[in-house]
């Protein structure tokens, strides 16, 4: 018997068996068997932040067996969420792309012959030789004081900040893809930081005899007059960076730069907190940071791998000596707040995902679909506005389906009756703008694999939470939890089963890929595993998944679970839980509750409702 014979038959009975066994729910297999259920300790989280032009973010970095899995909010800081384009950089610690080892010219070259140039140039500007540094935007006391100890030492030392998310901040876009920019990349603000800018610093770049480049901008490939600069340029260019890029193609040298999460600093965010960084886990490669180059030529020592009592951290603590003590809450006030003005890009926007384009590597984020335009994959121009970054044909990105507009009825939800909770999802459609914060967090806390381009056109993507546009109105939509869930009659071996707290629950060890229950959810909330994209995707990204969530393997159906895990976690820490997408949404969209608790509420709307299912997730309406 092949497997379509046996699935046949197998589907037969499930329909003669449907009316018996709909509530005759006598499990094989109990729900406490998948780590979802299971009521572990606490994942440890380390206070850290993200360095950002506009401003750092600061953060939580969740590791799991020493190593980290995710980015979430800290609760400490004034801004709410966490931007989807903050949450996925994640995924740089552990892109095999990353640059492996310095090069001279495009050839392989001893990290040691780098220290000992870094050593000679550290002799070098004391004698008043020409050398140039070029910083990223944005305020650090700690670059600050190391920048003056170089003004001090050398008199041919000159140093210069340049990003275009700084200098073009007030980027012409239309509504709402402008809040979801606000909202993702801060207000447009500058930092004052007494530097010289990108052209200043193409025009003394003939006098220069050596430049070190530390910004995560690619400045070569924003300006073609840097870029000519820099060829013509008789300088020692080292290029510090994650990635090779076109400014790295034009350097002498390129030196394998360290993640955020690999290294100290301190850096103040936009509403004027001073945003400590740490390394939360040992270098993945061997890398250096900017603090430490800066340290070495200082004072014309060796690299350090920045762990530990570094050069760096020494330098913090002289700073700020109550620096370990601030750690804990991960910032502290006191600041200076944005002051210059920033001029105005006429026909170019920066992408809420993509920035502009320094993300577009990224795996998370390419597969997340711009509700503007309905694709994924890059940035593409919106309404006349084209992106900072080159951006690929519109044909040859994954599109969504496209929805008319809505009207959208409105009723009122009641408290629901019973013993313990009742758990449901609010989801606030006037506060929606559609910047994915919460799809690339329901991506990075259920371990939701990437399928590729070629996979996600045919339709075959596995995110649980996806954003949808009806005409105006962006809709977040997921598993709708129905209390007379459809799926819960078609499969045939109970796979998803209804808790007693009101949870559409998946029990993956026994779901055997029949897709009946697909076929009959009403709402697309199903995603199937075609192929083992869970291992697909570890081979292109060694990322470590989440150890309280099922890696579900080939022919499994997944969906979104309310986040069942936390809600479990909650319980063992008495605390209130939240789902990854309400912990990330930085406008407060979306909001877990307990349906028993929760007073009536007028102005829900049942406009996405299917009759007879009895949904536990509730839109509000616009307006409301």
């Amino acid at each position: 018997m092949t497997r379509r014979d046996f699935l046949k038959g197998l589907g037969l009975l499930a329909l003669g068996a449907i009316a018996s066994c709909r509530r005759a729910q006598v499990y094989a297999v109990e729900p406490e068997g998948c780590p979802e259920w299971m009521r572990s300790g606490e994942l440890t989280a380390f206070a850290t932040s993200m360095p950002w032009p506009r401003g750092a973010y600061p953060l939580l970095a969740v590791c799991s067996a020493g190593v980290p899995i995710r980015l979430e909010p800290n609760p400490h800081a004034a801004q709410a969420g966490l931007p989807a384009h903050v949450q996925a950089s994640i995924t740089d610690l552990y892109d095999p792309t990353r640059e492996a080892e310095p090069t001279f010219c495009g050839k392989p070259y001893p990290a040691g012959g780098i220290a000992g140039g870094i050593r000679a140039w550290s002799d070098g500007l004391r004698s008043g030789r020409r050398v140039g540094i070029l910083f990223p935007e944005g305020y650090s006391p700690l670059r600050a004081r190391q920048a003056e100890q170089l003004r001090q030492a050398g008199a041919g030392v000159r140093l210069y900040a340049y990003d275009p998310l700084a200098e073009y901040g007030d980027c012409p876009a239309p509504e709402p893809l402008n809040t979801a920019r606000r909202l993702s990349l801060g207000e447009p603000r500058r930092f004052a930081h007494g530097f010289g800018n990108l052209e200043e610093l193409t025009r003394d770049l003939p006098e220069l005899e050596a430049l070190f480049i530390f910004t995560p901008a690619d400045a070569a490939a924003q300006s073609s007059t840097f870029a000519d600069a820099l060829q013509s340029s008789n300088a020692e260019v080292y290029r510090f960076c994650l990635r090779r890029d076109r400014t790295a193609e034009l350097s002498t040298y390129t030196v394998p730069a360290t993640h955020f999460l690999e290294e100290w600093g301190a850096e103040a965010d936009a509403h004027g907190h001073l945003c400590l960084r740490q390394p939360v886990t040992l270098p993945l490669r061997p890398a250096v940071a900017e603090a430490e180059v800066l340290e070495a030529l200082l004072h014309g020592s060796d690299l350090h791998p920045n762990t530990g009592d570094s050069p760096a951290r020494r330098a913090l603590l002289e700073l700020l000596p109550d620096a370990d003590s601030i750690l804990r809450r991960g910032l502290t006030d006191g600041a200076p707040l944005p002051e210059l003005p920033c001029p105005r890009s006429i026909d170019r926007y920066f992408h809420p995902l993509f920035a502009d384009g320094r993300n577009a590597h990224n795996p998370w984020l390419r597969e997340a679909y711009d509700p503007q335009s309905g694709t994924a994959g890059g940035p593409v121009s919106v309404e006349g506005l084209h992106p900072f970054s080159p951006a690929p044909a519109p044909d040859s990105l994954p599109r969504q389906q496209a929805h008319p507009a809505r009207e959208l009825p409105r009723t009122t939800l009641h408290p629901l009756p019973g013993p313990g909770p009742q758990w449901g999802l609010l989801i606030d459609l006037s506060r929606c703008c559609g910047c994915n914060a919460c799809t690339i967090a329901c991506r990075a806390e259920n371990n939701i694999p990437t399928v590729g381009a070629e996979q996600q056109k045919a339709d075959r993507d596995l995110q649980w939470l996806r954003l949808r546009r009806y005409g105006s109105t962006i809709v977040p939509t997921l598993c709708r939890q129905c209390a007379n869930a459809p799926c819960e009659a078609a499969c045939p071996v109970h796979a998803t089963i209804r808790t007693p707290e009101g949870l559409n629950a998946m029990v993956y060890p026994r779901c055997m890929g029949t897709r009946y229950c697909a076929a009959a959810c009403p709402y697309g909330a199903r995603t199937f595993n075609f192929f083992d994209y869970n291992e697909r995707a570890r081979a292109r990204l060694p990322l470590p998944p989440n150890p309280r969530v099922s890696v579900r393997p080939r022919g499994v159906m997944e969906k979104c679970t309310l986040c069942v895990q936390r809600i479990n976690a909650a319980k063992t820490a008495r605390s209130t839980p939240t789902t990854a997408c309400a912990q990330a949404c930085p406008a407060g969209a979306i909001r877990l509750v307990d349906l028993t608790r929760i007073p009536p509420t007028p102005g829900v709307t049942r406009a996405f409702d299917v009759p007879g299912t009895e949904p536990r997730v509730f839109y509000l309406a616009p307006g409301d």
